[in-house]
């Protein structure tokens, strides 16, 4: 027998996949404008938010060992913003670490920087290649850098790396 979380986990992969109802009226807003859905099981109502703002297909790098292991493995493509290294991991889900050094400025800086990238990763995610562990090294430029040029940069770099679905082509 199926436990509810089961199913409600199941509910939600099933309601993430299908395509038409991936449209603005299908899901209902919170009083805070976070989108959800409902979903009725065994006399019970579940919501379920939809969170926009993660990575469906990839996880952070956090361990040293997986950097040192992307940096002393991999192979590094740079440009004048990023250098970014990569690394088949042999697992069916990407990693991105992004390192960032004193060098490129005060930790406000570094934040932002990790930001742009993180988001620009995200926004084409879905455009990588699977099994991949990827790292992102700020240069000292980087922080003069605005979003579209951090985006740039790394769809750039990706396709010179060869690792987005269509070769790297854009």
């Amino acid at each position: 027998m199926v436990s509810e979380l089961e199913w409600l986990l199941r509910a939600a992969e099933r309601f993430l996949l299908l395509e038409e109802l991936r449209e603005e009226r299908d899901y209902q807003h919170d009083f805070k404008g976070h989108r959800y859905v409902t979903f009725f099981h065994l006399d019970n109502f579940y919501s379920l938010y939809i969170k926009d703002d993660t990575m469906l297909f990839s996880d952070s790098m956090k361990k040293t060992n997986d950097f040192r292991n992307c940096y002393e493995k991999g192979k590094s493509f740079a440009n004048k913003f990023i250098v970014m290294y990569v690394w088949e991991n042999g697992t069916s889900c990407n990693k991105l670490g992004i390192s960032c050094s004193k060098k490129v400025g005060n930790s406000v800086v570094r934040h932002r920087f990790a930001r742009l990238v993180r988001e620009s990763y995200r926004l084409h995610e879905d455009i990588f290649n699977s099994g991949l562990d990827i790292v992102v090294v700020a240069r000292a430029c980087a922080k003069d850098a605005n979003f579209f040029d951090i985006e740039k940069s790394v769809l750039s770099l990706a396709g010179k790396a060869r690792i987005m679905k269509n070769g790297g082509d854009l």
